[in-house]
């Protein structure tokens, strides 16, 4: 998540999270009426 120098590696982060986010977006998504 950190890079050598201690940064924030923010491209990790969303590669990381992407399939989480995706599928709660889902999850919402089916509760949702169609408009």
């Amino acid at each position: 998540m950190y890079t050598a120098s201690g940064t924030l590696d923010k491209e990790q982060l969303v590669v990381h999270y992407a399939p989480l986010v995706k599928r709660i977006a889902y999850h919402l998504m089916a509760k949702l009426p169609a408009s």
